[in-house]
């Protein structure tokens, strides 16, 4: 019974800026349709979105935040989309896609830092969005290029989720979503001269080294390190080397070296991680 006079407050809370966006928004389109700007009405409703989320702020409430933030950053992204003409389409839509991944994640932070809570699965559509805002933005729009933004920007909500939380059913797929997407780019992608069994070789490796990445992550979150992961691991990357030896035996000591020196690397952190003791 004491929890309804809390809801029925927050309810009350958000009358005062669901009032200021009728006002606003209700202003500037009167206003729009005597001055024909075309962009006034939009403008008022990212006004509107930006209030109501300093009024979510201000009351420390979490429906306010993310309504204010979603309509600030939707109505931003409708306005570039709109108003970006001059851009071609693939641009006006990755703007669009950025701007509101972006108020996902402004909303995360604003959560995080005012309400001292933690929606990570505001994250997820978040770093999807600006991943996929970016591709269109900075990328030809290849297969590949989605492949990887798309796998990176799933894979790392999923590993600051699951290492923020201890939780290594989400820290597991991270990794090797993070692994295979960045080894299917870089396999196929056109970087490495040589056969189909080159690029094959290319992406197990990287997939194998997710599989190393779960092990080094496991020490910050376990007291002790999980091992099991560096058996398909391993395997992964011998027989990646293998493929890659075999289709491209000229440059198979480079290849080696490197991805190698990665897997050096992820050892050393590990090393520094138990010397810390940091659990």
């Amino acid at each position: 019974m004491s929890d309804h006079p809390q809801k029925v407050t927050h309810v009350r809370d958000l009358l005062v800026p669901a009032g200021i966006l009728l006002l606003v928004s209700g202003g500037g389109i009167l206003l729009d349709q005597r001055l024909q700007t075309g962009w006034l009405s939009q403008t008022m409703i990212i006004l509107a979105g930006l209030l109501i989320l300093a009024g979510g702020i201000i009351i420390r409430n979490m429906p306010g935040i993310l309504a204010g933030g979603l309509l600030a950053s939707i109505s931003a992204g409708g306005f570039f989309l709109l108003g970006a003409l001059e851009q071609t389409w693939d641009v006006r839509v990755g703007g669009f896609l950025f701007l509101f991944g972006t108020g996902w994640c402004v909303v995360f932070v604003i959560c995080a830092l005012r309400l001292r809570q933690q929606p990570f699965w505001m994250l997820l559509p978040g770093s999807l969005l600006v991943a996929l805002g970016a591709c269109f933005l900075f990328t030809p729009l290849h297969l590949l290029d989605l492949i990887l933004f798309l796998g990176v920007g799933f894979a790392v909500p999923l590993l600051i989720w699951g290492i923020s939380r201890r939780l290594m059913g989400l820290i597991i797929p991270g990794s090797l979503l993070l692994g295979a997407a960045i080894g299917i780019y870089l396999g196929w992608g056109g970087f490495q001269e040589g056969t189909v069994l080159a690029h094959t070789g290319i992406t197990l490796v990287f997939f194998g080294l997710g599989w190393f990445l779960i092990t080094v992550i496991s020490r910050v979150v376990t007291s002790q390190a999980i091992w099991w992961p560096l058996i398909p691991g391993g395997t992964f990357t011998m027989v990646g080397w293998g493929l890659y030896i075999g289709g491209n035996p000229s440059n198979a000591v480079s290849f080696i070296s490197n991805t190698g020196s990665i897997t050096l690397i992820m050892l050393g952190i590990y090393l520094l991680l138990l010397r810390k003791g940091i659990h």
